[in-house]
């Protein structure tokens, strides 16, 4: 998971990442997969 955030940080900005991340925290839902939908 660690590994897959940081190639997504590296491609994409960190804030887009973490806003994904805010997106998916403020659904309930703390999955990898759920993330890797918004973004």
């Amino acid at each position: 998971m660690a590994e897959e955030l940081s190639e997504w940080m590296a491609d994409l900005s960190e804030e887009l990442v973490l806003k994904a991340l805010q997106i998916a925290f403020e659904n309930n839902k703390r999955t990898i997969a759920y993330v890797k939908g918004i973004l």
